[in-house]
C-alpha cells in the first residue's frame, strides 16, 4: 500500500499548508520560521498492513536558537475498538521522530529571535486511486454534517486535570464514521485544544445512533460531533 503525507503548520494565528511548497497567511507580527527540511515519518510494514489513515498532530516548540523540541502529539484516527493499539502508538512515534528531526530557521518577531509553538500535522493513507476503488467496492457512505442532534445518547467527556490546570477550554470537534448499524467506528479530533482531544475521542466512540438508510438500504455516515468544555 502506498502512503502519502502532508504537513500542515499552525503558528498561533498563522496557518500554513505544506505540499511541495508553502502557502502562508500571516496574521501576527511574528515572522513565520522558514522550514528548512521536513523528513518523512518512517512507518514499519506493520503500520502499512494495518491500513489506518488519518493524521498525527505533533506539537513542537521552536526556541530562540531555532532548536526544535517535541512537546506532545495526538492521533491518528483510530478504530474505536482499537484506541490503545501498539500500531497506532508506532504511527504516532514515527511522526514525533520525524518532527524532532525537522529544521527551521530562527523565528523572529520585530526582527528579534523569539519562541514559537508550531503545530505539525502528518497526514497519511492510501493514494487517491486506491481510496476511490475501495469506496466503489464498499457500502455507500453519506455525509451527515454535525450530528449531535441525531444521537440517541452522547457520553460526556471527562475534563483532563492537565487540561483544566492549563486553562484549556472551548469547543472540540470530532470527525466520526458510523457503521451501517449506527455504531461509531472511527473517531478523530479535527479542532479544539490538543489537551482535550484524547478525552473527547473516547467520549465520541461511546455515542449511540439509530441506523441510517438511503432508499431503504443501510448506509455508513460520516459526520462531526462537537463538545464544549467550560472551565
Amino acid at each position: 500500500m502506498k502512503f502519502f503525507f502532508l504537513i500542515q503548520l499552525s503558528l498561533l494565528l498563522c496557518s500554513f499548508l505544506v505540499s511541495n511548497s508553502f502557502a502562508q497567511e500571516i496574521r501576527t507580527e511574528a515572522k513565520v520560521p522558514k522550514a528548512i527540511s521536513f523528513p518523512e515519518p518512517v512507518y514499519g510494514e506493520n503500520v502499512k498492513q494495518y491500513g489506518a489513515k488519518g493524521s498525527v498532530s505533533v506539537y513542537v516548540l521552536i526556541d530562540k536558537t531555532g532548536k526544535v523540541s517535541v512537546t506532545g502529539a495526538f492521533g491518528p484516527a483510530a478504530f474505536c475498538s482499537d484506541l490503545k493499539s501498539p500500531t497506532l502508538l508506532a504511527i504516532r512515534n514515527a511522526a514525533m521522530d520525524a518532527a524532532a528531526k525537522s529544521v527551521f530557521e530562527i523565528p523572529l518577531k520585530d526582527g528579534k529571535p523569539t519562541e514559537v509553538n508550531v503545530h505539525l500535522t502528518y497526514k497519511f493513507g492510501p493514494d487517491v486511486d486506491e481510496a476511490k476503488n475501495s469506496n466503489e467496492l464498499g457500502p455507500k457512505t453519506i455525509s451527515g454534517g454535525v450530528i449531535n442532534g441525531k444521537a440517541k445518547s452522547l457520553a460526556k467527556p471527562y475534563y483532563p486535570p492537565e487540561a483544566r490546570a492549563n486553562g484549556a477550554s472551548g469547543a472540540v470537534s470530532i470527525q466520526v464514521l458510523l457503521s451501517e448499524d449506527g455504531k461509531v467506528v472511527t473517531a478523530s479530533a479535527v479542532s479544539g485544544h490538543p489537551l482535550l482531544h484524547e478525552a473527547t475521542v473516547e467520549a465520541a466512540c461511546k455515542a449511540k445512533f439509530a441506523r441510517t438508510t438511503l432508499q431503504g438500504n443501510p448506509v455508513k455516515v460520516s459526520g462531526v460531533l462537537t463538545y464544549n468544555f467550560v472551565p
